[in-house]
Parts: structure tokens; sequence; C-alpha cells
């Protein structure tokens, strides 16, 4: 009996857990990699495998010359570099490297092109990426990454969002630039320069 006394705090305890709701988070403050969290990734540099996501965390622990040989490595040899595309990232499994103050999380992560967030213009590409790669609609990479490299679903239609405008304000600036030079030339078409006795018509 006394069995069934303690337990039945217990069960009705739980029961009360259960059915607390829970919390709902904002979507800007949603973790990228979370179970149930719709995760991408703008032209991430993902690592090639377990081993290389390893060396990645180790040479964050250490410091001078031995950290520039190790970062030069991990560039040549576990660095890939994917177009400046959406990609939707799926999560494979999440392990911790490292120890203590250096200990990292990294993710293993799917990464598909997505074609409901395309880039605006090929003018979002940063200097070294191939305009012919955005194309490449089908390709499907896997690799590790730092959590970092990933966003959530507000985060990418932010950054879609002000690429857009920057891009915009830039075409505005270029067209006023133009105006402004032909209107810079139109006096000089309209009465000509002589210097030296000859008119010039620029």
């Amino acid at each position: 009996m006394r069995v069934g006394i303690v337990a039945a705090p217990l069960f009705a305890l739980a029961a009360c857990q259960s059915q607390q709701p829970r919390v709902k988070v904002a979507p800007e403050f949603e973790l990228p990699g979370a179970p149930g969290i719709e995760t991408y990734a703008i032209g991430p540099e993902i690592l090639r495998d377990e081993g290389c996501a390893k060396d990645f965390v180790k040479a964050r622990s250490v410091e001078g010359v031995e950290r520039g040989k190790m970062e030069a490595d991990l560039a040549a040899f576990c660095t890939v570099r994917l177009p400046t595309i959406v990609y939707h990232a799926s999560v494979l499994e999440t392990k911790t490297f490292g120890r203590g103050a250096y200990s990292f999380e990294m993710l293993h992560v799917s990464l598909a092109p997505d074609p409901k967030f395309p880039m605006p213009t090929f003018a979002s590409l940063p200097p070294g990426d191939s305009p012919t790669a955005v194309f490449r609609r089908t390709q499907v990479y896997d690799g590790w990454a730092p959590r970092s490299e990933l966003r959530n679903a507000y985060g990418i239609e932010e950054f879609l969002t002000g690429l857009k405008a920057d891009l915009e304000n830039s075409q505005a600036e270029v067209r006023a630039q133009v105006k402004a030079r032909n209107r810079a030339k139109r006096p000089h078409q309209q009465s000509g320069d002589f210097a030296d006795g000859f008119p010039s018509y620029r």
C-alpha cells in the first residue's frame, strides 16, 4: 500500500507536466539544426568528413604558427566552398569534439539546393564563384559544418530581402551616375568647345 500511495502523486505530477504547453520560440530565435526546425545554408563552407571536422575543432585550440599551418591544411584538403545559392539542410547527426573550453559542436549535414529561395541575381556571387554552378540544381552535398554556417527560415528570408534591397540601391546609383554623365555632356554637344579654333562635339 505504501508503494501505491507514493506512486500515485508521481503519476499525477507526470500527467500535469505532460499537459503543460510548450514554450513557443519566436521564428528569429529558432536554433538552426535543432529537431523540428527547418534549416538552410547560403553558399556554406563544409568539411569533407568527420576527421576534417575534428581537425577544424583542434585548430581552434592552438595559436600562432601551428594554427596557421592547420588552417592552411584544412583549406587545402578538407574545406569545400559551395556555390552561393540557398540549400536546404538535413541534419544527419550532431557531435561535440574537443574538450573543456575548446569543445565545439559540429553537425553532419546533407545539403540540397532549394528552389523555393532563388537568389535574386548573379551579382550576389562573391569573387571566385562560377555563375554556371548556380544551375547545378540536383547536386546534393554531404559534409560537416559548425552551426554558425546554418540559418533558420527567418534568417534566410531576412538575408534575401536585404540582398534584394542592396541590389536595387546599387542599380539606382548606377542609373543616377549615367544620368549625371549625360547631363554633363549635353551642353558641350549643343554649343561645342572652340579651343584651338576647332569645335569639339563630345
